[in-house]
């Protein structure tokens, strides 16, 4: 448990380690606290969830903090109880090094952290349940036997079977994309998961455009996420009719909407376009 004493550099340096720890899944979250507080990041399916956990305050102090983190970038717990948090997906090394930056301003600007600052990291839990939560009462059926056929094939994966759909995360390098695969009357409808908790702004921005989209392999869609509500998806499906449920036929269509999906939520979260 490192306790920085010396410089802005040494303290930088803390905070990275650690966040590399939890990118690389050695650890599944990191805690950098200070007297002001601290700032928790966890490693779940695909992102990074930060909450920031300041000290009891009296009123006059906890507004001025409020401004400071909410100018910060970081979304008040009303949002999202019961803390100010964020979400991150850091995938090349200068991103980490953005990272480490900004949560050691929110201590220091956003929490006024004064004094030395402890960085420690844990263990990840393993998950208790699925990621995605789908309606127990739709109307369709689910294809159990299909749902099954595609987790074979995408055995390598190690898919997790839920009720009625599978999960399972893609990762390439640092890279990591959270999927959900359901199969209902012949349709397979696989959703990567883009942005938790999405603010009403955003999500109804990429809900107008998405059927404006072209020669891209995905819509914007709304998923529920254990924990975090309302979330947008890159979604994209394809009928399978009898004849296409051989093995390498099925794997064919899996590769072909499962793969241009990665790359798609790869290249949204580099920052190239909204």
């Amino acid at each position: 448990m490192p306790v920085s004493r010396g410089t802005r550099a040494d303290t930088l340096g803390e905070i990275l380690a650690a966040l590399h720890q939890v990118g690389d899944s050695e650890a599944g979250m990191a805690v950098f606290a200070s007297a002001g507080g601290g700032v928790r990041l966890t490693r779940e399916p695909g992102i990074l969830w930060g909450e920031v956990i300041p000290v009891k305050a009296p009123a006059r102090a906890a507004r001025a903090c409020c401004r400071r983190l909410e100018a910060l970038g970081w979304r008040s717990p009303a949002d999202h109880d019961p803390h100010w948090f964020q979400y991150f997906h850091p995938i090349r090394k200068r991103d980490y090094r953005d990272l480490s930056r900004h949560l050691l301003e929110t201590l220091h600007r956003g929490l006024g952290a004064r004094g030395p600052i402890v960085s420690s990291v844990a263990l990840a839990e393993a998950p208790d349940g699925p990621t995605f939560v789908f309606d127990e009462e739709s109307d369709s059926e689910v294809d159990q036997e299909l749902l099954d056929a595609i987790a074979r094939i995408l055995g390598h994966f190690e898919p997790e079977q839920h009720a009625g759909h599978l999960e399972f995360t893609v990762r390439r390098k640092r890279h990591a994309v959270r999927f959900a695969v359901t199969a209902r009357e012949g349709s397979v409808t696989c959703a990567a998961l883009h942005l938790p908790a999405v603010t009403a702004e955003i999500l109804q921005s990429a809900l107008n455009v998405s059927d404006q989209l072209d020669r891209v392999p995905f819509t914007y869609a709304v998923r529920t996420v254990a924990g975090h509500g309302d979330s947008l998806v890159l979604l994209s499906k394809f009928a399978v009719m009898p004849a296409a449920q051989a093995p390498h036929v099925l794997g064919m269509l899996l590769y072909t909407t499962i793969e241009p999906l990665v790359d798609a939520h790869r290249y949204l979260h580099r920052g190239c376009c909204p």
